[in-house]
């Protein structure tokens, strides 16, 4: 699953994700709350999140504690953010996500994106 309120972005992750892996169904959310939505109702589907970190209304780090305590089992969740700082660091590490920079789609996030889902086998 995909999180970005940039369209033009998620079409490209989405593309650069199906060129380089195999069988991948990739869903996308331009919103943050419809992706929790999302989340809820095909959480069984749901392998992988990466999720942007700057969205209106809801930052990826607020998305992924409310998904949290809604879903079962939780998919493994990569952040990508041009975002820095202490606190925005530090809020990472402690839920022990991945962060990938943006613009990075190259093998940074891809490697990031391999060994997450190898982890859910």
């Amino acid at each position: 699953m995909l999180i970005d309120d940039d369209l033009r972005i998620l079409t490209g992750l989405e593309r650069f994700l199906r060129s380089h892996l195999e069988n991948v169904e990739v869903s996308f959310f331009t919103s943050p709350f419809d992706a929790l939505c999302g989340l809820q109702l095909d959480q069984e589907r749901i392998h992988l999140v990466i999720s942007d970190f700057e969205m209106p209304g809801k930052n990826g780090i607020v998305l992924y504690e409310e998904a949290k305590e809604l879903l079962e089992k939780m998919p493994p969740w990569i952040i990508y953010s041009g975002a820095s700082g202490k606190a925005f660091y530090s809020a990472i590490h402690e839920r022990n996500l991945t962060l990938v920079a943006k613009p990075e789609y190259g093998e940074r996030l891809l490697s990031a994106v391999i060994q997450k889902l190898a982890k859910r086998v």
